[in-house]
């Protein structure tokens, strides 16, 4: 029996000697780095794919038009009506997917269905643009604020002047005629003291006058292309903007180089 024993015990080793072997020689190493590998590219190919598959969804988009008896409604690019027209006025849609309407004297927010999402209460409003705050008017001070996706006011009304937020997340702000900008905290991120600014552009610039001269600021309000020009245009899409000193027109890059 116990010859027996001994037997079966020198087998089970030989058995797990010979497997262990297996595993440590070099081609079972590089079978299961193939292996590995295959796997991680088919997930890749996978993750790949379904980035791919979001981006050919066909985003919704929505018109404005105007009926027979004035009221705006929304159709699709196949100019179909998606939402009838039954608005006193309407503007288009932002990459938020909320619109500005106007029902009576009042301005509100509808969103692709048509559904009302912020009651029609504001004297006046402003797009939510690239931010997720959009400016309106206080009807009984005059002054500019901000308010969120759900209508709640997040910045008082306290400036003459506000336009829409930039990607970057700042917006441009005006009190008497000085201009500064804000972020969507309502603090200011560059003081309100500039004599003359426009909107950051995509490009994380934004035009500014200073002591009559132009030139352009970055986030932090540092000139990054110094005001030595008499008149200036925005940066296009393309980076490219055109800039007079005295008679001499020409165009310049981001970099202030010309081109």
């Amino acid at each position: 029996m116990k010859r027996i024993t001994a037997l079966l015990m020198a087998v089970i080793m030989m058995f797990v000697f010979v497997s262990c072997g297996d595993e440590n020689k070099p081609e079972t190493k590089e079978k299961e780095k193939t292996a590995v590998a295959e796997n991680n590219e088919e997930k890749a190919s996978a993750e790949e794919k379904k980035v791919e598959a979001e981006k050919e969804q066909p985003k919704v988009e929505l018109y404005r038009f105007e009926a027979e008896d004035g009221k705006y409604g929304y159709k699709n690019r196949q100019d179909e009506i998606v939402i009838p027209a039954q608005f006193d006025y309407g503007m288009d849609f932002s990459p938020n997917g909320l619109a500005q309407v106007k029902v009576g004297e009042y301005w509100g927010f509808i969103d692709t269905t048509g559904a009302i999402v912020i009651e029609p209460k504001f004297y006046t409003t402003l797009p939510f643009g690239d931010g997720k705050l959009a400016g309106f008017q206080d009807e009984a001070s005059g002054d500019w604020g901000f308010i969120n996706e759900k209508g709640e006011v997040v910045i008082e009304p306290q400036y003459d002047v506000v336009r829409e937020f930039a990607k970057n997340g700042l917006a441009l702000v005006i009190n008497v005629k000085s201009h500064g900008f804000i972020n969507e905290k309502g603090e200011v991120a560059v003081p309100i003291e500039l004599e003359y600014a426009d909107s950051f552009t995509d490009h994380g610039l934004a035009l500014v006058r200073v002591n009559e001269k132009y030139g352009w600021i970055d986030e932090t309000g540092a000139l990054v292309i110094d005001a030595v020009y008499d008149w200036a245009s925005d940066f296009n899409k393309s980076g490219i903007a055109k800039v007079k000193i005295g008679d001499e027109s020409f165009s310049i890059n981001l970099q202030g180089k010309e081109v």
